[in-house]
């Protein structure tokens, strides 16, 4: 195959693996290899094609090994290989040609977002430091961007890491690994109605990765547990600010109970319709003692006397402080993180 042949076959091959055709890919790179055995750009896009077929390592690994092998000083080729054994979980063959690449070229943007990537669960600290060193030659890169906001969450600075994923929206408003991080980070801070709509958003702009669908999930479940918190604290209020003066209760709780049902019709549909997906036993438990506990409220409201319970509108009211205080309290301070940093979400 000449020369020219070959090259558009490549670019062909590759357009394949962009359009999530691996199959397609591998049937166009064979008569190359077939032809020129030691073409190491062919070699790593065979690589790339049999790991996105879902090949074991066994498979894909060798002709990536060739590939490295014959092109020793290409760091960008070396750079691909190892987000390719990052992105298909073989992290050992991703931190192992990310370093090889630094050799050929300390200052290689993919190689140290990869390496740094790869270093989040072990070592966040090294991660933040080896993505700052990519940021210093492309500061405006989204991919950067994106992976220090992972690196920053990881170091407990949720504030800066919203920051981070909000400039990268800001340089690329589709990048949809910001649009789903983002979504998390604010699902974390009980922000149900944007993480619903960053995260659609994501869905949108890529409906084949089932990471962003099964995070709708994610935030089925979240809103489920904050919906029981908010109507247990609604329940023991009423009882609780009952024994002071049952109108008070009852304006404390209406309120509440106001502002779930707003949070609530604000979601999207899809996300209503998965709040009753993967119920736990847990879940089923709080759900038993907000029906124990209306009871009680509606005895208070109607003779202004807290019937014979004991202790249980003080384990009612405490139950849902335990559920609910955790997001209050981390949203108030990525609020006031935000606002020191100027930042204003999406």
């Amino acid at each position: 195959m000449i020369d020219d042949e070959a090259q558009r076959t490549r670019a062909r091959a590759a357009a394949a693996l962009d359009l999530r055709r691996p199959e397609e890919a591998r049937r166009l790179l064979a008569p190359i290899l077939a032809s020129s055995p030691d073409d190491a750009e062919a070699l790593a896009l065979m690589a790339a094609a049999s790991a996105r077929c879902g090949e074991p390592p066994t498979v894909w690994r060798p002709y990536a090994d060739r590939a490295a092998a014959l092109a020793p000083s290409d760091a960008n080729l070396l750079a691909t290989l190892a987000d390719l054994g990052r992105t298909s979980g073989d992290r050992a063959a991703g931190a192992y040609f990310a370093e090889r690449a630094l050799i050929a070229a300390p200052h290689n943007v993919r190689a140290l977002n990869v390496l740094g990537l790869l270093q989040l669960d072990s070592n966040p600290g090294k991660a933040l430091d080896t993505i700052e060193r990519a940021l210093q030659s492309q500061p405006d890169s989204p991919d950067l961007l994106v992976a220090r906001g992972m690196a920053l969450a990881r170091t407990g600075q949720l504030a800066a890491s919203q920051a981070m994923y909000v400039a990268a929206l800001t340089e690329n408003p589709r990048h949809v690994y910001a649009l789903n991080n983002l979504a998390l980070s604010r699902l974390s801070c009980a922000d149900l109605p944007r993480a619903s709509r960053l995260l659609h958003r994501a869905v949108a702009e890529d409906p084949h990765t089932t990471l962003f669908r099964t995070n709708m999930d994610v935030v089925g479940a979240t809103t489920r547990r904050l919906a029981v918190a908010v109507l247990l604290l609604a329940l023991g209020s009423m009882i609780l600010l009952g024994l002071v003066n049952r109108w008070l209760g009852l304006a404390v709780g209406v309120a509440l109970v106001g502002w779930l049902v707003l949070h609530l019709t604000a979601l999207p549909a899809t996300v209503r319709r998965r709040l009753t997906v993967d119920v736990t036993g847990w879940d089923t438990f709080w759900l038993v003692l907000v029906v124990l506990a209306v009871p009680g409220a509606i005895t208070v409201m109607l003779t202004g006397t807290v019937p014979s319970v004991g202790f249980v509108p003080f384990y009612v009211i405490l139950i849902g402080l335990r559920l609910i205080v955790p997001f209050a309290v981390r949203r108030a301070a990525v609020a006031r993180g935000l606002s020191r940093l100027d930042v204003r979400l999406p």
